[in-house]
C-alpha cells in the first residue's frame, strides 16, 4: 500500500464474488429439463441434469384439448439423471506440494 498525505493510492481488497443465476425455458413439447450449474473453483463444475421425458404417439385426433391432455400424462414417462464434475487441477500447486513433501 502506498500513500501520500495520509490518502491511500493504492490497496489490496480481498474481494469475493457471488452470483446466483436462476433461468427457464419453456417448450411446447411437455419435456421437463432441469439444468444445475456450479462453479465451485476456477475451471471446476458440478453439474446436474434432470430430464422427465413424455412422448405418445397415436391417431387420436377427435379427442378435446383436456382429453389428450390426460391421455398424454397416463403415458410412460422416461426419467433421466446425469451428475458430472469437472475439476481443473493445477499443475504447479502439486509440484509445488510434491517438492515441499520430498
Amino acid at each position: 500500500m502506498d500513500e501520500v498525505d495520509n490518502n491511500i493510492i493504492f490497496g489490496i481488497r480481498d474481494r469475493k464474488n457471488y452470483t446466483n443465476t436462476i433461468s427457464g425455458k419453456y417448450s411446447y413439447n411437455w419435456n421437463l429439463d432441469l439444468n444445475y450449474i456450479w462453479q465451485f473453483a476456477p475451471g471446476s463444475q458440478l453439474i446436474a441434469f434432470y430430464k422427465n421425458s413424455i412422448f405418445n404417439d397415436d391417431t387420436n385426433a377427435n379427442l378435446s384439448f383436456f382429453e389428450n391432455l390426460n391421455n398424454l400424462f397416463e403415458q410412460s414417462q422416461k426419467h433421466t439423471l446425469s451428475v458430472r464434475i469437472v475439476y481443473f487441477i493445477d499443475y504447479n500447486k502439486i509440484k509445488k506440494i510434491l517438492h515441499t513433501s520430498s
